[in-house]
């Protein structure tokens, strides 16, 4: 979401402009448990179910989660691809960074390897996407998996499909959490947005999915 993000403000801010988004970013594991923690934040927006039903667990949230998006996995190599890698068999000859099994991308990474049958060898775990993207960037992996929409975003980099993905993907999902009264009009305000045709176009056009 971190690349979206100021389309999403901007446009926001066009049909809201007293509004004013401030945006925290990091893993969604992390974000859940800022929230759970008692953070001072209006939204909570996770990328895979399971940091939100974490949240709901723990009492975090002030409403339901709605799912507004979906995201699938490619392989992030960069855009010359010196390695020549076209599908995950050639992972095996390869340097590359995942992300770990606890966080959404790290999930999806492992349900995808499990359908294509392909033992991975990660040199390295990573505890969010923005982490492994860094490291193909760096050129101290070959490749990296990643979301579809971080490649798409990056002109250094350079996505190849993955056939088994695609039928598996991340599915987003924002819910509130508890508001002081100045912010809550503005926090539905921007639920409301975030699942309307403009908000998806804007989502659209940056790669992701329907939900």
């Amino acid at each position: 979401m971190t690349d979206v993000a100021p389309a999403l403000e901007r446009a926001f801010k066009g049909i809201y402009p007293q509004s004013d988004l401030i945006f925290s970013f990091g893993g969604s594991g992390t974000l859940a448990q800022q929230a759970i923690n008692g953070v001072p934040a209006d939204l909570f927006l996770s990328a895979g179910p399971a940091p939100m039903k974490l949240a709901a667990e723990e009492s975090a949230l002030a409403g339901s989660a709605k799912d507004f998006a979906s995201n699938s996995l490619v392989i992030a190599v960069l855009k010359e691809n010196p390695t020549h890698i076209a599908s995950l068999a050639d992972l095996s000859r390869a340097t590359i960074a995942i992300c770990a099994a606890e966080v959404p991308c790290g999930a999806l990474t492992q349900s995808v390897a499990k359908a294509a049958k392909v033992v991975l060898k990660p040199a390295t775990f990573e505890l969010n996407v923005k982490s492994v993207e860094t490291k193909v960037l760096l050129g101290e992996v070959d490749a990296g998996l990643i979301y579809r929409t971080d490649v798409l975003s990056n002109a250094k980099l350079t996505a190849i499909e993955i056939p088994e993905a695609k039928n598996l993907k991340t599915v987003y999902s924002i819910a509130p959490l508890p508001s002081n009264k100045a912010n809550k009009s503005t926090r539905d305000a921007f639920i409301l947005f975030l699942l309307s045709s403009k908000g998806q176009l804007i989502l659209s056009q940056s790669g992701f999915a329907k939900p």
